[in-house]
């Protein structure tokens, strides 16, 4: 009965855009979204016995109900329909897909029960500001899985060989690929609605060592940051970057990663 509603609404509002290939890619989030949907209804309903026992603490229970209230609107066939839209991916191809909001939803439901929802959702809007996109990368690949969407980050280094094994974004086929654009097109391929900035030079201390138009200014990278990683090898740039942060009205955490 759902599918039939929804493949009306779907031909109604994109008409024959929905015979493109990657519709079935659509159908396949649309199904576990109706799963979650359903999982939304009984934590709604309070039908707790429906869930297992390891499940059913107060502190889940209680993320679930929150999960439910954002999740039940926008998976309705309607607004589910109406959010949907053909979108440019990292490789701008168009890729039909759902909405931002529903697809955070989708993305982040895996950790309920591991992170507490309220956290996950001031991790979706905390900018991260990353200096170096090597060491980092498995750092940030992994907040951008649990659902943070503002990470900007700067490199000017090459994937090369030695970094098959240790970078998420490292493959045979993008050997000579700039470390910063790879990373930023693994992110968009977890969200395409994510603000992932790759920016691919050098991070200096003042205006006066900017060599290219692609390096950046430490202060100014970091001037909106929430939270700071940084993996620079640089020792003056690094303390610097300490005391900057540290001097902030607004002071994020700076994360140092040992390289």
């Amino acid at each position: 009965m759902i599918h039939r509603e929804l493949s009306e609404l779907l031909t109604e509002r994109f008409g024959q855009e929905t015979h493109w290939p990657d519709v079935k890619q659509w159908w396949a989030v649309v199904a576990e979204v109706r799963q979650l949907h359903e999982m939304c209804l009984k934590c709604a309903e309070g039908v707790h016995a429906a869930l297992p026992v390891e499940l059913q603490s107060a502190q889940l229970l209680s993320d679930l109900r929150e999960y439910a209230k954002h999740f039940l609107p926008l998976s309705l066939p309607k607004k589910l329909i109406n959010d949907s839209d053909c979108i440019l991916d990292a490789n701008g191809t168009q890729l039909f897909y759902i909405g931002a909001e529903l697809s955070w939803l989708v993305n982040i439901s895996r950790s309920l029960g591991l992170i507490p929802f309220q956290t996950l959702l001031k991790l979706r809007t905390t900018r991260v500001r990353v200096l170096g996109a090597s060491v980092a990368a498995s750092t940030i690949d992994l907040l951008a899985s649990l659902g943070c969407e503002d990470i900007s980050f700067v490199d000017d280094g090459l994937i090369d060989p030695s970094n098959i094994p240790r970078l998420p974004m490292a493959n045979v086929q993008n050997i000579g690929v700039a470390k910063s654009q790879a990373l930023a097109l693994r992110l968009l391929r977890r969200n395409p609605y994510g603000n992932f900035r790759a920016v691919i030079g050098k991070a200096v201390k003042s205006a006066e060592e900017l060599l290219s138009e692609q390096d950046v200014t430490a202060d100014a990278f970091i001037a909106d940051a929430d939270v700071i990683i940084e993996v620079v090898d640089d020792i003056q740039l690094k303390s610097y970057l300490h005391t900057v942060a540290l001097a902030k009205n607004q002071t994020p955490h700076s994360f140092s990663l040992q390289i």
